[in-house]
């Protein structure tokens, strides 16, 4: 992670914006997040009102992760994302990204979307009705507004001037594969539980969220919770509960080597919101830093 890095006070803005509050922020992402309080009335609004701002910064992140090679030589994770309540940094991470996994899936008939750099509103809501993420959505909290994005068809030139709906910000059941992806916004596995408390997703810090905070999804490593209870639990639930048993023995891969139980685990946290009580506020997507290279890519 590159430390906490000191801007000249020119270059900062007019009050000196964020507390980073202990975090490590990269100097460009900070210039960045001072850039847009500056220039845009939401997230002012945001900063000033105590607000939820969500910065997603492509071209800042660590490259970690697997993906398809000729789109993410370096790693799938190219975006620092952080998140801010009012002007206090509350999470970071730079294993993120904005764009899709894959540029070819055939039974897309529109076509791969690539959400466009901007500045969108968020509100909570369960991603594919399942655990907690954010929609990202232009103004309307139905989540399903037209969003202005680049698409991407086999056999097909590119398309600048498209529209998409149902862009979620979620996480990444699968780190290693190649699909889990087709526009939505990503944050790697081991930092969404962090990701969800510091949005206020959930506050439910229980069994399962320590289960989840800081494992990695890989294909190397198969994580084991056996150490989440003592041996003589472990002999009682094999035999009263055999699918509890294996969950907590073969973790997010299972028996059968699936992912599923990880997301049935987020699902086990639970959410603190509902239709009548929505989490709100804005995110951010900048791809300023983001390498030449893969623009062409991506015809960014």
């Amino acid at each position: 992670m590159i430390g906490i890095m000191e801007i000249p006070e020119e270059e900062m803005g007019p009050e000196g914006i964020y507390d980073l509050n202990g975090m490590n922020v990269d100097q460009k992402a900070l210039k960045i997040m001072e850039k847009k309080y500056r220039e845009n009335e939401h997230i002012k609004e945001m900063v000033d009102g105590n607000g939820l701002s969500i910065f997603a910064m492509e071209g800042l992140g660590e490259n970690s992760g697997k993906g398809i090679p000729e789109l993410f030589p370096n790693g799938r994770y190219g975006a620092e994302l952080v998140v801010t309540k009012g002007n206090v940094v509350q999470f970071v991470t730079r294993h993120a990204s904005t764009l899709p996994s894959t540029l070819e899936l055939e039974e897309r008939d529109a076509g791969i979307a690539i959400v466009k750099e901007g500045v969108y509103f968020i509100f909570s809501k369960r991603h594919q009705q399942r655990y907690a993420a954010f929609a990202v959505a232009v103004e309307d909290l139905s989540g399903y507004t037209s969003m202005p994005v680049i698409r991407k068809k086999i056999g097909e030139p590119w398309v600048y001037d498209s529209t998409a709906s149902g862009i979620n910000i979620h996480t990444a059941p699968n780190d290693t594969g190649p699909l889990y992806s087709e526009g939505c916004q990503m944050i790697r596995s081991k930092d969404y539980i962090d990701f969800l408390f510091a949005t206020g997703l959930t506050r439910r810090d229980d069994r399962y969220a320590n289960f989840l905070r800081g494992i990695s999804i890989d294909e190397s490593l198969l994580f084991r919770g056996e150490n989440l209870y003592p041996t003589g639990r472990q002999t009682r639930m094999k035999d009263e509960d055999g699918d509890e048993y294996n969950r907590i023995k073969y973790g997010m891969k299972g028996p059968d080597g699936e992912y599923a139980w990880y997301i049935e685990l987020l699902e086990e946290i639970g959410c603190d919101f509902d239709e009548n009580n929505l989490i709100t506020g804005y995110y951010v997507l900048d791809r300023t830093y983001m390498p030449g290279s893969q623009k062409e890519k991506f015809y960014l």
